[in-house]
């Protein structure tokens, strides 16, 4: 069952992250997949016109996601992940195995200067995930960076850091949020 609803998640994944062809609108995981309130950790006042905003993926997120779902069919979505990566995962104390990817976006930023640190920002997400339930947030620039959120009042409070938001104002990063399987 676990393996049939990374699948299934996963299809979703790459159905969002392919150009629609239909000549009306759709919902997406874009679509539906919102930040909200940023902030700087360091208590830097953000100025009005810098922004932490989904956006539409670079062919190399819809070839990573590709690869990820092709990957999953047969195996643990933590396994696809750079050894290290699943370290840091495993050093969260959470069960590696028992993850299921629920989310892939791409994410970018506008106006991010290095005097704001590292920014938090609230995001809310297609999936509805358990109040007060675990997840792990995982941020693709030029590697992974991992993070462990709570979902509060429906948000994950997503840390991006300095290094991560430099990229992002040029590039968008892949994240991607994993979680233990939602009941149905």
């Amino acid at each position: 069952m676990k393996k049939f609803l990374t699948l299934v998640t996963l299809v979703c994944m790459v159905l969002t992250a392919t150009v629609a062809l239909a000549d009306f609108p759709s919902k997406t995981a874009e679509d539906l997949t919102v930040v909200g309130t940023t902030e700087s950790v360091a208590g830097v006042e953000l100025a009005d016109d810098f922004v932490v905003y989904v956006t539409e993926p670079t062919e190399e997120i819809n070839a990573e996601v590709a690869a990820i779902f092709e990957y999953v069919a047969e195996n643990p979505i933590v396994t696809y992940l750079p050894e290290e990566t699943q370290t840091a995962i495993a050093d969260l104390g959470v069960d590696a195995a028992a993850l299921v990817g629920y989310e892939a976006v791409a994410v970018a930023c506008d106006n991010y200067k290095a005097e704001y640190g590292d920014v938090s920002a609230e995001m809310t997400f297609a999936t509805v995930f358990p109040e007060g339930s675990e997840v792990i947030v995982l941020v693709k620039t030029t590697e992974w960076s991992v993070q462990k959120a709570v979902v509060e009042n429906g948000i994950v409070k997503v840390l991006y850091t300095e290094a991560e938001l430099t990229y992002m104002d040029e590039t968008p990063a892949l994240v991607l949020v994993l979680a233990n399987e939602i009941a149905e």
